[in-house]
């Protein structure tokens, strides 16, 4: 248990990490207020547990880890909620323009909303969050092979929904 001493400290560091609370999140739902909402509870049950953190450990990877825990609690609820119904939501209407770099990076945020959570987790915590593999593997509590194989294979139905054999032809302009 963490000295009583330490808490406001570590209050002060988790405020700090908001930002990346944020860019997280937002890698992780798919978007509207969602990942204000997973932040905010994130938040709330970091500093109501805040004495359960050691100090001198990762605070980041303790708190993604309770991010982490948040969303997928969320999305078992989420899940319950739709049982039972014959139908899901209407698919979004997509008009993508090739030149517009803007579209292409929407599309690939929505190709990574698609990927099953394990990959899209490594995936937000290596590329998004400059995670190492072995911080990711710590908050994923998973080898460091898993990861790697997960970024892989995130990459690959990635570039596969996008229609695209390399990141580099994604991107490329159009001729």
């Amino acid at each position: 248990m963490s000295n009583h001493q330490d808490a406001p400290d570590t209050t002060r560091d988790i405020l700090d990490l908001i930002p990346t609370l944020r860019l997280m999140a937002r890698g992780l739902v798919r978007g509207g207020d969602g990942a204000d909402d997973l932040v905010q509870e994130t938040l709330l049950r970091a500093l109501a547990h805040v004495g359960g953190f050691t100090p001198g450990t990762d605070l980041r990877a303790w708190l993604f880890t309770i991010m982490r825990n948040v969303f997928r609690a969320q999305g078992r609820r989420r899940a319950s909620e739709w049982r039972g119904r014959t139908e899901g939501p209407p698919p979004a209407a997509v008009f993508l323009p090739v030149h517009d770099d803007r579209i292409i990076c929407a599309r690939l945020m929505q190709a990574i909303g698609h990927l099953p959570m394990p990959y899209r987790e490594a995936l937000v915590l290596v590329a998004l969050m400059d995670q190492s593999y072995a911080d990711a593997a710590r908050v994923c509590n998973c080898p460091i092979g898993t990861i790697k194989s997960r970024i892989s294979r995130a990459r690959a139905m990635i570039l596969a929904e996008m229609g695209a054999a390399s990141f580099a032809e994604l991107m490329a302009p159009p001729r």
